[in-house]
């Protein structure tokens, strides 16, 4: 029987300087949980055009096969990007300078098992609402490989990759993501990191 004496974490993150917020849309549900668990937070009491936030986005997600306890759960890969996000009024903001601070990773970290995104509170960012047409998407396609020279190197550059030069869907895919209509929001998690408290915020809870 080996002999472990200290643990060692399979998965690290290393958390914001300051903490998370919550947007306004999720404050709701998410606040009683909050509060249950003894995790101080902070009401923004009016809004913070473009703060300066760090965002995550994934193309690489999954929703699990067989939902547990009622929730389905998801696993999504990206990394945390610098980004600017308006910070609407009663969004929540959640500092990581609190005797709680692992269970606050642990809840808004995208990689926590337990997380708030693993447990499926999140679905609804991750599923396609709007999609386009491949009669529109073939035309835009052909004229942006034709105007857009970057475009063009970037496209070929993935067909070097043999499962993506064979699905027609996939090539197609790539160019609805550069079209106007494209939901930017589509795979962008709903909670971002900050250096410190917004600007207008109100007291603590």
């Amino acid at each position: 029987m080996p002999y472990a004496p200290e643990l060692k974490p399979a998965l690290t993150v290393t958390l914001p300087a300051g903490g998370y917020v919550v947007p306004a849309a999720h404050a709701a549900w998410v606040e009683p949980k909050l509060a249950t668990q003894g995790i101080t937070f902070q009401r923004i009491a009016r809004t913070v055009p473009a703060a300066k936030v760090e965002s995550f986005r994934s193309k690489d997600f999954q929703f699990r096969a067989q939902s547990n306890e009622g929730h389905q759960g998801l696993t999504a890969k990206g990394e945390w990007k610098p980004d600017t996000q308006d910070v609407v009024a009663g969004s929540l903001y959640v500092p990581v300078a609190q005797k709680n601070v692992q269970l606050v990773a642990h809840l808004f970290e995208p990689a926590g098992p337990d997380s708030l995104l693993a447990w499926g509170f999140f679905n609804a960012h991750f599923e396609q609402k709007e999609y386009i047409e491949d009669y529109v998407a073939e035309p835009f396609a052909r004229e942006l490989l034709a105007k857009d020279a970057g475009v063009k190197a970037a496209f070929q550059e993935r067909l070097k990759d043999p499962a993506f030069a064979k699905d027609p869907q996939a090539r197609l895919r790539f160019f609805a993501e550069r079209h106007p209509a494209w939901d930017e929001r589509f795979g962008l998690y709903p909670v971002y990191r900050v250096a410190g408290l917004p600007q207008a915020a109100g007291g603590a809870k």
